[in-house]
């Protein structure tokens, strides 16, 4: 769950696009691609490995990829350069989230210690269970509850059609849409194991609006009041924690 977070977020930057996907030599038009990188990875086949759940037996392995992306960029792409400059920011994001949710900083790439491999996972908080928690689950209904009804809420109250709206590029920017109806239906259904689960999920919706909406726009706006307002609710419970910084 703690990887998943991580890889939402990370998915959700805007320094994350020229890594959401495999390097095509031919459509990218760098052939030398393939002889110079050659354990290619990105993190939308890090997300697959996740999916797949027998891919990554450890934490470590997980974090292993991230920073495969991260080295890949940096060997074929020269300092200074766009690509280089925008692997440089995400990387500095992603340590600054393995920081948060998992308490120390990753080792840089390429290097992850052999004692570290198979090592027990700690996260820098305490996991605060929310299914079959009565306790908990009524605090995620409540804080929910209020933030639909706050004023910032309304572009986020149901999943983003892009036909309706005139915005057919949003799928090709937006991996991982999330909304507060869906949010809604996965706490009904009991799909939250942990109350940080729920909060990466409204944290999405606010990186998801971010990476969509340029700054200085009614939608961005409302992204951060949202944001705010989140928080809000949120601190009451201890759960603020694993909110993004304002």
């Amino acid at each position: 769950a703690t990887s998943s977070r991580i890889l939402l977020r990370l998915q959700a930057q805007p320094s994350a696009l020229e890594f959401l996907a495999p390097v095509d030599p031919v459509t990218q038009g760098v052939p030398t691609y393939a002889v110079i990188v050659k354990s290619p990875m990105d993190l939308g086949t890090v997300r697959k490995n996740l999916l797949d759940r027998s891919k990554y037996r450890s934490i470590a392995d997980f974090r292993r990829d991230v920073e495969l992306v991260f080295s890949n960029c940096f060997l074929f792409n020269g300092a200074g350069t766009f690509v280089h400059t925008q692997g440089e920011t995400l990387q500095r994001f992603f340590r600054h989230l393995w920081t948060q949710h998992v308490g120390s900083p990753p080792a840089p790439a390429p290097g992850i210690d052999a004692s570290e491999a198979d090592a027990p996972f700690a996260p820098a908080h305490a996991e605060i269970p929310l299914r079959d928690s009565p306790d908990a689950e009524a605090a995620a209904r409540t804080v929910l509850a209020k933030l639909k009804r706050d004023a910032s809420a309304w572009p986020f109250l149901k999943p983003v059609d892009p036909v309706a709206l005139g915005i057919p590029t949003y799928f090709d920017i937006v991996k991982n849409p999330m909304d507060l109806s869906t949010v809604q239906k996965k706490l009904a259904k009991k799909a939250y194991v942990w109350a940080a689960d729920f909060v990466a999920d409204i944290q999405l919706i606010v990186d998801d609006c971010f990476l969509f909406n340029p700054p200085d726009t009614p939608v961005n706006d409302c992204g951060k009041a949202l944001q705010k307002a989140a928080r809000e609710l949120l601190e009451p419970y201890g759960w603020a924690l694993w909110l993004a910084p304002l």
